[in-house]
């Protein structure tokens, strides 16, 4: 018996059970039958058949109220079964929301939701929590946005209040920005960031609280790669200081074109602007960006691809 598979099923299975206590008032061996037959019926009998510890989840539920589940199908157990045993508590809470996802206001038009998980992020400050993104594919189906792929979201249940929400993929909680850039292959930001290391320590953004970081693709270096080789790691760094928000966690769900403005770490002004569907971010009055991938979480903050 695998305990990743063994974790994960404990967390609905007992959190479902206590939250019964509170919400229904009725028996918490009734709920947790009732529950085994919910997951038997959505497919998910690797979740409905396993046991396990971690009651923690189940005191959480017990204050009542609707809880969302984003339950990994029997394949996707598979995809975490070299995970560090430490991170598994982690990504048990990255797949709980303690708030309902209405998929019908997300397909009928929404293009992003962002609600929250039971995992806290420190470096987020105010005691939040780290998100999750989700948008809508040209399938009709919901996706989990993270750094190198997003993760679809299939059928659904309900049982009491409980939102299972069944996805293919394990979601891996954010990352900090070095994993993040790793996992999104941004090998050109990796070698600038790599280049100017002693001037701006990777540390420095991701141990910061609250950061905004506008990530350049690997097309993006590319068309300014006989320029780059020009330049010495302080005017490298100061470019690369003027693609991030200091102290402050802007998500696309936050801009408002032609209202919304910020100030990078390196003083210049941030304003954005929408051409058709496309949202655009510049920096003062020269430089313009498409932004073509939104909302990737990281641990202090969110990541932006232009």
């Amino acid at each position: 018996m695998k305990v990743t598979a063994c974790t994960l099923a404990v967390a609905l299975f007992i959190a479902a059970a206590e939250a019964q206590n509170t919400t229904t008032g009725g028996n918490s061996s009734d709920y947790a039958t009732g529950l085994v037959a919910a997951l038997n019926g959505a497919g998910l009998t690797t979740l409905a058949g396993v046991l396990g510890n971690y009651p923690q989840f189940g005191q959480v539920l017990q204050m009542g109220g609707n809880y969302t589940v984003f339950a990994p199908n029997n394949d996707a157990f598979s995809d975490i079964a070299s995970v560090d045993p430490t991170m598994i508590e982690s990504i048990l809470s990255y797949h709980i929301s303690p708030a309902p996802f209405d998929r019908a206001t997300l397909t009928n038009g929404t293009n992003h939701t962002i609600i929250p998980s039971l995992l806290q992020e420190p470096l987020l400050g105010n005691n939040q929590s780290a998100p999750l993104v989700l948008s809508y594919g040209v399938d009709g189906s919901p996706r989990v946005r993270t750094a190198s792929q997003n993760v679809t979201v299939g059928a659904n249940a309900t049982y009491m209040n409980v939102n299972l929400q069944i996805v293919n993929e394990i979601i891996m909680p954010p990352m900090n920005l070095t994993a993040t850039v790793a996992g999104a292959n941004l090998t050109g930001l990796s070698t600038a960031l790599g280049a100017v290391s002693a001037l701006l320590p990777a540390t420095a953004l991701e141990m910061t609280e609250r950061n905004t970081v506008f990530a350049p693709t690997n097309a993006a270096f590319q068309n300014i790669s006989s320029t780059l080789t020009t330049l010495q790691p302080e005017q490298i760094a100061t470019v690369l200081g003027n693609h991030v928000i200091n102290g402050s966690v802007v998500y696309s769900t936050m801009i408002m074109p032609g209202n919304t403005t910020a100030i990078s770490a390196a003083g210049e002004t941030f304003s954005f602007m929408m051409e058709g569907s496309d949202l655009y971010v510049m920096s003062g009055n020269a430089t313009r960006a498409r932004i073509v991938r939104t909302d990737i979480p990281i641990t202090n903050g969110v990541v932006h691809l232009i």
